[in-house]
């Protein structure tokens, strides 16, 4: 098996190397096949994440979930401080720890159950994600419990034949890319 690393370095390369007009047909995609998922269709709380270059765009789906009356989250803060935080669409987003943008930190916390969009490097058939290496979503996600849908959101050339996994990494319960619909157990 690769070791973690190679598996990031070889899908960061496949996602490079996908023109800018694939990449933006496949979120559009993406976007189509998360809308018609029953079961977010009533989620109250979602929690999504601001796309980095080379991560599927959820924005236009985020939108839409607003619209649809839920509640949006995105990922906030680092270390002990880590979590995820309201982001209602006027409010401006605020530059972090990390220099990224995030909602403003007196925005509350989640935490009710949710529907999780969580983006990540690489993707296996069993659900298990390999995210970019900081460990980041898997120290939130561990303080959360088994309250959240998680849903995995990719492109399907981050699907690899086994993603490495540790004790402490989570699973997700579905996974979404332009091309299928993975559900966990099945």
């Amino acid at each position: 098996m690769k070791t973690k690393e190679e598996v990031r370095l070889a899908v960061a390369r496949r996602i490079a190397s996908l023109p800018p007009a694939v990449r933006q047909e496949s979120d559009r995609l993406i976007d189509r096949q998360l809308r018609t998922l029953a079961v977010l269709n009533n989620a109250t709380a979602v929690v999504g994440y601001l796309a980095l270059a080379d991560e599927v765009d959820v924005g236009r789906f985020l939108d839409y979930r607003r619209e649809c009356g839920s509640r949006i989250y995105l990922p906030s803060g680092i270390g002990a401080h880590a979590c995820f935080r309201e982001w209602r669409h006027e409010e401006e987003l605020v530059r972090g720890e990390t220099g990224g943008f995030e909602p403003d930190p007196s925005a509350s916390e989640l935490e009710d159950e949710s529907v999780m969009l969580v983006p990540g490097r690489a993707f296996d058939g069993s659900l298990a994600r390999l995210g970019r290496g900081g460990g980041w979503y898997d120290r939130v996600l561990a303080g959360r419990g088994e309250r959240d849908l998680l849903v995995g959101v990719s492109y399907s050339c981050q699907l690899v034949a086994a993603v490495p996994v540790e004790a402490h990494d989570k699973r997700m319960e579905l996974l979404v890319s332009e091309q299928q619909l993975l559900v966990a157990g099945t």
